[in-house]
């Protein structure tokens, strides 16, 4: 693997690891719904955060689908 995508795929691993420590789960008691959202975030940091992961892999292993 390029030293280039090993940087950058340790950087959006690095991101992640960040933000899994404020994954947060709430359960509707009355449709016992699950629901994950990331506390302090309006949900588009996460958004933007697996946007740029699925760029990432399509360019540089667009063959592992």
């Amino acid at each position: 693997m390029k030293e280039e995508v090993r940087k950058i795929l340790s950087i959006l691993i690095k991101e992640q690891q960040v933000r899994k420590d404020r994954l947060k789960i709430s359960v509707n008691s009355t449709s016992r719904r699950i629901r994950y959202y990331y506390e302090g975030e309006d949900g588009k940091e996460y958004t933007r955060w697996l946007a740029k992961v699925k760029r990432f892999l399509d360019v540089n292993f667009p063959d592992d689908k």
